[in-house]
Parts: C-alpha cells; sequence; structure tokens
C-alpha cells in the first residue's frame, strides 16, 4: 500500500510503543508512571463501560480487553448485548458514555493509505452526529485529512502527507488495530476455488469447475 513505507513500514511509526505486538508490562508501567501514576498502574475511581457482541468472537475479544485494562488497574464494566445494538444503543450514542467497544470493521475497497484513515477515524459531514461512531482523535485527525484531500492530489507529496497523519493518529493510540485469524478453505479437487481478499469468502464470480 502507498505510504506504508513512508509510515515506518514493518518497524511501524512508533518502534519503542509499537515494538512489542505481544505486550510488555514494563513499558505500560513505564507510561503510567509518566501519567503520575507512581505505581505503575492506574489508580483512580473511574470506571470504564467495555461494550462487546453477546456471541463467539466479538464476546471473547471484549473479555480480553476488560481483563488486560482490569489488569492495568482500571475499573471495568463489562456489557455484552447483540452485534447490531454494539452501534446502535452503545457506540453511536455519546450519553452512554462507552470507553471502548468491539469492533469497529473497516472493509476498504482501494489500497490507499488515505481510505483506513479517513473512513475509520475521520467524522463525516453526511450523518447525524447521533450516528456518529465516537473519534478519539477526530480534533486532531479532522482538518489534516480534510487538507491533504484538497491540497494534494495524487503523487508522493500526498502519500508524504498521509504517513505524517499515520504516524500522528499512532501516536494518539486511539484503537487497538487487528486483523481477522488465519482463515482454511477447503475446495474439491474439480473446483477452482477463488477467495475475495476483501469479504474473506468465495467469489463466486470468478470460482469456477474444471
Amino acid at each position: 500500500m502507498t505510504g506504508f513505507a513512508e509510515a515506518g513500514g514493518d518497524a511501524g511509526p512508533l518502534p519503542a510503543l509499537y515494538g512489542h505486538p505481544r505486550g510488555d508490562r514494563a513499558l505500560m508501567r513505564a507510561y503510567f508512571r509518566k501519567a503520575g501514576f507512581k505505581g505503575g498502574r492506574y489508580r483512580g475511581k473511574a470506571r470504564l463501560l467495555v461494550v462487546g457482541a453477546d456471541v463467539p468472537p466479538g464476546s471473547r475479544t471484549a473479555s480480553e480487553a476488560a481483563r488486560q485494562l482490569r489488569g492495568m488497574g482500571f475499573h471495568v464494566r463489562l456489557k455484552r448485548v447483540p452485534q447490531d445494538a454494539v452501534y446502535t444503543d452503545y457506540c453511536q450514542r455519546p450519553r452512554r458514555r462507552v470507553a471502548m467497544w468491539r469492533e469497529h470493521r473497516l472493509v476498504q475497497g482501494l489500497q490507499r493509505s488515505a481510505v483506513p484513515a479517513a473512513a475509520a477515524l475521520r467524522r463525516s459531514p453526511h450523518l447525524p452526529q447521533r450516528q456518529q461512531q465516537p473519534r478519539p482523535v477526530e480534533r486532531s485527525c479532522d482538518q489534516p485529512c480534510d487538507e491533504s484531500r484538497r491540497v494534494l492530489s495524487t503523487g508522493q507529496p500526498r502519500t508524504d502527507a498521509w504517513a505524517a497523519i499515520d504516524k500522528q493518529i499512532m501516536a494518539d493510540a486511539p484503537a487497538v488495530p487487528y486483523v481477522w485469524d488465519v482463515a482454511t478453505y477447503v475446495e474439491s479437487a474439480d473446483v477452482i476455488g477463488v477467495l475475495n481478499p476483501y469479504t474473506t469468502v468465495w467469489d463466486y464470480s470468478f470460482s469456477a469447475l474444471r
């Protein structure tokens, strides 16, 4: 994808922070101490509402997120609801004060660096505020996204601009990105099966019999 190398490549935009994909408790404690918590864990009365689906895999992901947050010292209330209610009844209702939810999906149709950043994190001017997904970095992301789209239409300057936005977003750490686990698909010997890279299921427009 264009902009991947400019944003840090495989090492990521902030290797010191994101260079530990399996987690690093020492690094976690170091950041808490920088935030004023001398014990390296959160010490406060705030309660976080974590919302997840009531069936796997969403329920398991939400449970794991709640477990790790509790390990950091946070007081967590975990609520499991039907998948559609995660959005309509909680994440799209600011008054619910949802601290974290699983998940905000993004399936991009164009291999361009602007697509995931703008679609996932920029507020849409076409939807009522009550239908917006909460955007933790909206103030710092909206303006750079708009300027890059308007002024930099093509070429390397646009790629560099979106790489800078990516670094800015990752520094704010508004979300925990992850991809689907590797899935196994089986086809018979007389079938030429083609998987759709976006829907991750069989694509009958291109699959055929031998």
